[in-house]
């Protein structure tokens, strides 16, 4: 094992060891902070990822057209004879956009632009977790004294009409129209506050909504369900609720 350990509960564990050597009171490194630690980490992976993808049937019910498309691009990658691996990446842009997986390469950019689209039209969490200021600060011009509680409305950047033109339109082909705005989206957050969960979470949506669309056509029991939120002001932002078949495909 390397001195840093090869993921988060080795790093734990180290610090925890080191603080006992060193003869730190009341550290904070403690096997029930780890398992705590460790509950809130998977209960937030499994919650945002299974409404992100709630939210992308949503968007797929309501645009048929583009699971076809996107079904053609997985055909091609896959020769129809296996299923969607992260190896296809490079071959299905428009699934990754539509996700917002990163671009690899110039070639049928369909899959990733679809990804993109999906996780800005989720904006699943309203705002960022809040942070308390240690010291005063400037904040766009407006003094903030110590002690205040901070945090980022991540959903107004995922709907700012300057930025994403009709922002309430499913429309993955933005991003390929204009690769700079997969910097303007940041649903895991950035900096050292960013998501530590994202890479498996970008593979876990592309492997998922990739299979999905390959193996299944999608049709709404009952009415297509809007693409609104039933909680605007919440701290997360719900999909609405509908029922959904999945239809196996005949090869």
């Amino acid at each position: 094992m390397s001195e840093t350990g090869e993921d988060f509960v080795d790093a734990f564990l180290i610090k925890m060891e080191k603080d006992k050597k060193d003869g730190v009171k009341d550290s904070t490194f403690t096997l029930e902070t780890l398992a705590i630690d460790l509950f809130d980490l998977w209960l937030g992976g499994q919650e945002t990822t299974s409404t992100t993808l709630t939210w992308a049937c949503v968007c797929l019910l309501n645009h048929p057209e583009i699971v076809r498309e996107i079904r053609k691009e997985l055909v091609d990658a896959t020769g129809g004879t296996r299923g969607v691996s992260l190896t296809d990446k490079p071959n299905t842009p428009f699934l990754n956009a539509t996700i917002h997986v990163r671009v690899l390469n110039n070639l049928l950019q369909v899959i990733e632009y679809l990804l993109q689209e999906i996780q800005r039209i989720a904006s699943v969490l309203n705002g960022n977790l809040f942070r308390k200021l240690e010291e005063d600060a400037v904040i766009d011009g407006h003094p903030v004294s110590a002690g205040a509680l901070v945090t980022v409305q991540i959903s107004a950047l995922d709907t700012d009409e300057a930025v994403f033109k009709n922002h309430i339109k499913f429309d993955p082909r933005r991003f390929m129209e204009n690769r700079n705005l997969e910097k303007n989206l940041i649903p895991f957050g950035i900096g050292k506050r960013a998501c530590p969960g994202e890479a498996l979470a970008r593979a876990e949506l592309y492997l998922i909504t990739g299979n999905l669309i390959l193996d299944f056509d999608l049709e709404p029991v009952g009415q297509v369900p809007e693409i609104k939120t039933t909680t605007p002001f919440g701290l997360m932002k719900r999909p609405p609720n509908f029922n959904i078949r999945f239809v196996p495909i005949e090869e």
